[in-house]
């Protein structure tokens, strides 16, 4: 399960003895560490939720990313147990739990957490193959080139916020010519081998058919794990060279002039 930055998030472990009954133990501490390798300071308070050697404590993530938690038990029972849970940056994917529900036509609530696991990976994908995110984003790269031209890696191209030379200044805006139609920056003149870019990229809006695509795949790799991985009659074949991941219909829908796409 993963979880949003700024979730209050209760984490917990219950202790056992050697024969493997949950007992309370008197000390009881967890050390949780964040994706930059700081540990949360201090410690977050763990409560005994009465008999049964169960313990919580709350952390509040403040970074995406994975978060190491290690429990360390003394006393009656002596133990170490390790855990983890990943933390998701704010993201715009490519569909909605709810579109995804209304797709599945699901009604109950009991799986959002997982459904939306699902479409965030599928959301990875999806921006593979169309060649850039299914939403507005800022991204800085470094280019090296000899000619006149620079195309950013992720398309469509929207808008470029500076070019830096490498040795050099931020070059004035007029120094170069931005083609969002082609996704290319001509440069008027040449300065520099190597080129600090920043710029715009992304679906705005996102077309219908990505999404449905998006969707799709999610709704595809959501039903294989029910009938052992086998696909259900009247299942749509799979993309050649994309395993078990990718339906044609997904394929097609997905084709980008940006993308190498799948098929």
């Amino acid at each position: 399960m993963s979880y949003d930055v700024g979730d209050l998030v209760t984490l917990s472990t219950v202790v056992k003895n050697s024969a493997g009954t949950p007992v309370n133990t008197p000390t009881v501490i967890v050390a949780v560490t964040k994706p930059d390798g700081t540990l949360v300071s201090p410690a977050p308070t763990v409560t005994n939720t009465g008999a049964g050697g169960l313990y919580t404590a709350p952390v509040t993530p403040d970074a995406a990313g994975i978060w190491s938690i290690v429990w360390t038990a003394s006393g009656t029972v002596v133990g170490v147990e390790t855990d983890q849970i990943m933390v998701d940056a704010v993201r715009v994917l490519v569909a909605s739990v709810q579109e995804f529900k209304v797709q599945t036509n699901t009604t109950t609530t009991v799986n959002d957490n997982e459904i939306r696991v699902y479409l965030a990976a599928v959301t990875d994908t999806v921006e593979r193959m169309i060649g850039g995110p299914v939403s507005p984003q800022t991204f800085t790269e470094t280019h090296c080139t000899d000619g006149d031209v620079i195309v950013p890696r992720k398309q469509p191209l929207i808008s470029v916020t500076s070019i830096t030379p490498y040795l050099g200044s931020v070059l004035a805006s007029d120094a170069y010519r931005v083609d969002t139609d082609l996704g290319a920056i001509y440069l008027r003149y040449g300065y520099s081998y190597e080129y600090t870019v920043v710029y715009r990229a992304g679906q705005s809006p996102l077309p219908e058919s990505y999404k449905l695509g998006g969707m799709i795949i999610a709704q595809h790799n959501w039903r294989l794990q029910y009938g052992s991985g086998r696909q259900t009659p009247g299942a749509d074949p799979l993309a050649p060279g994309a395993g078990f991941a990718i339906p044609n219909r997904a394929a097609e829908l997905l084709r980008s002039p940006y993308g190498s796409g799948i098929g």
